[in-house]
């Protein structure tokens, strides 16, 4: 690279920090003209477009990053989520997959792109949840939770998704995990209410529940569902006490 093509990077680098993101843009289009074949660049560009809200140019610049390096998982996952925010879930699906693919690379990563894949996961996770594949959603939690296990929210969702699968045993022994570690996180709660409810475990479900209402009276779920228990079981089964 020569010495103008650095020094409009620089300035791109620069704008880009300070979110400048017009001007950004602009200094890196000149470093791509003078210098071209460099995949970093196209991705920084991809996050500038992005941020801007000009998600085909993102696009563009995140797929030319990955045809210049086709084992670039950030530009991957950076694509895949542009495809995800602009509905294209079959894209993003594929381009999520493949970045799954390159996992055995994540040790060798940086942590801020271990990050961004274990948000590529969750989005994942949540994308399939959307389209009713409850099965590959709990895979691609499960790998979010590999890498970073101290979420609880995505432990969480996890097991609203084994949940819709009926698979209660492996629920509660989540949602148990998340309650014990952080008993103010009342989702979790209430889903371990629910779970305890679905295998006939009325006490349990109660005594869940009312944690919850004592930790939070203004909760609604919580007050639905213990005044569900004192109608007596639901005859709609277990799909009418999964909370939205």
């Amino acid at each position: 690279m020569d010495v103008e093509a650095k020094r409009h990077l620089n300035l791109g680098k620069e704008y880009f920090e300070k979110g400048m993101i017009k001007e950004a843009i602009e200094e890196l289009n000149k470093t791509l003209k003078v210098a071209p074949s460099f995949p970093d660049i196209h991705n920084r560009l991809g996050l500038a477009y992005s941020l801007e809200g000009q998600l085909d140019d993102a696009l563009s610049s995140f797929r030319r990053a990955i045809e210049l390096n086709p084992h670039y998982v950030e530009a991957r996952i950076n694509l895949a989520i542009i495809y995800n925010e602009l509905g294209r879930y079959g894209e993003a699906i594929q381009e999520f997959e493949k970045a799954s693919q390159q996992e055995k690379q994540t040790e060798g990563l940086q942590t801020a792109v271990k990050t961004k894949l274990v948000k590529a996961y969750i989005q994942l996770g949540d994308t399939y949840t959307e389209i009713g594949e409850h099965l590959e959603a709990v895979e691609e939690y499960k790998k979010a939770l590999k890498i970073s296990p101290q979420f609880p929210d995505v432990r969480t969702r996890l097991a609203k998704s084994l949940l819709s699968l009926k698979l209660y045993q492996e629920a509660v022994r989540e949602l148990e995990r998340v309650v014990s570690t952080h008993p103010h996180y009342l989702e979790a709660g209430i889903l371990l209410g629910v779970a305890y409810y679905q295998m006939s475990a009325r006490e349990k479900a109660r005594a869940e529940w009312e944690r919850v209402f004592t930790r939070d009276p203004g909760n609604a779920k919580a007050r639905v569902y213990l005044n569900l228990l004192r109608r007596g079981p639901s005859p709609g089964g277990e799909s009418e006490l999964i909370p939205d």
